[in-house]
């Protein structure tokens, strides 16, 4: 059985895996296939024990998973989103924010959501959602509409967790969804340890990107760091940086390792993967829900990775060994 943690301030217990419906894969859907198998996903993932289901309007997947939880949806954490990157003409107001929830929970067919978090948040964009939506939050959540209201980082753009650090020091949130893993943990100095105190429920984004999913992008990307300065390169094998990870056989793979450390370093956070391929749904499901990596190997990337804090795991590295850090779509491998 995949293990429940307390999940916030208000009795909830979320499974250590949750399922993420957006990325490149959005269920299936970046990779062409019909919405048939976000169904089939979703009720996969609802099998395999995992009870988190986060989307978004823009994952274009909401109408799929209402249709997978509909015969257990009390049993569900159902998270959905209303995003301050929306398209031209939308209204980014607390009144766009009603109508992007009410569309919502149409599609997802119930009448409450238990998260509705503000996406894609920068420090620029926080007064403006917190002067502009979060009275409507209140509003909602007072209505039974919503149970639980936070915020999303935008990671690509925000890898210190500034915004994050704001929201926890004001309070008045109930929920974030950050990016963490073991290229870039300052999460784990900068915002993890006041959520755990303050009963912030958080999720996990990022934890397998393509740096920890492509054996070559990972090679690149750590050559570089190293010759740009960013990294010493002392004690670390440059033709396979994180191999001591499977070298006494307990880590079948660097995503097993990865997903297993963000679901142990985390401090009790909810760890997202997203794909549309049920076969690799149940490897990541499996790996989150094993043990801690050995302490000696979390105390080796941490001596490596610790320092930086300026990494996602999805960058790529050109011909000339420069980093390019803004998101460039891409299929990951496998996941």
């Amino acid at each position: 059985m995949l293990e429940r943690i307390e999940f916030g301030r208000n009795g909830l217990e979320a499974s250590v895996a949750g399922l993420g419906c957006g990325g490149y894969s959005r269920l299936g859907a970046g990779n062409g296939l019909p919405p048939e198998n976000a169904v089939m996903i979703v009720r996969k993932a609802i099998e395999l024990g995992v009870n988190f289901i986060d989307t978004s309007p823009s994952y274009e997947n909401e109408a799929q998973v209402g249709e997978a939880i509909a015969p257990v949806r009390e049993q569900i954490i159902l998270s959905t989103k209303f995003s301050t990157l929306n398209k031209p003409g939308a209204a980014i107001d607390g009144a766009g924010l009603r109508r992007s929830l009410e569309a919502s929970l149409q599609r997802l067919g119930t009448d409450y959501v238990d998260v509705l978090s503000i996406q894609s948040v920068t420090l620029a964009t926080y007064d403006h959602v917190c002067n502009e939506m979060l009275p409507v939050l209140q509003d909602m959540k007072r209505d039974g509409l919503v149970r639980n209201f936070g915020l999303t980082e935008w990671f690509y753009d925000d890898t210190t967790h500034q915004m994050s650090e704001r929201a926890l020091a004001d309070g008045h949130w109930d929920y974030l969804l950050l990016g963490f893993n073991l290229l870039n943990q300052s999460a784990r100095r900068k915002v993890l340890p006041l959520a755990a105190e303050t009963k912030v429920g958080v999720a996990v984004m990022f934890a397998v990107r393509r740096a920890l999913s492509d054996k070559e992008a990972l090679r690149k990307l750590v050559a570089a760091l190293v010759a740009r300065g960013d990294l010493s390169g002392e004690g670390i094998d440059l033709d396979d940086p994180l191999g001591f990870l499977m070298a006494d056989g307990d880590c079948a793979s660097v995503v097993e390792a990865a997903y297993r450390y963000a679901r142990h370093e985390s401090m009790g956070g909810v760890i997202l993967t997203g794909t549309g391929n049920a076969h690799h749904l149940a490897e990541n499901v499996k790996a989150i829900g094993k043990g801690p990596l050995p302490r000696a190997h979390v105390e080796r990337l941490e001596t490596i990775f610790g320092a930086l804090d300026n990494l996602t795991g999805q960058e790529i590295v050109d011909d000339a060994g420069v980093i390019h850090k803004k998101h460039v779509p891409g299929k990951p491998k496998g996941h």
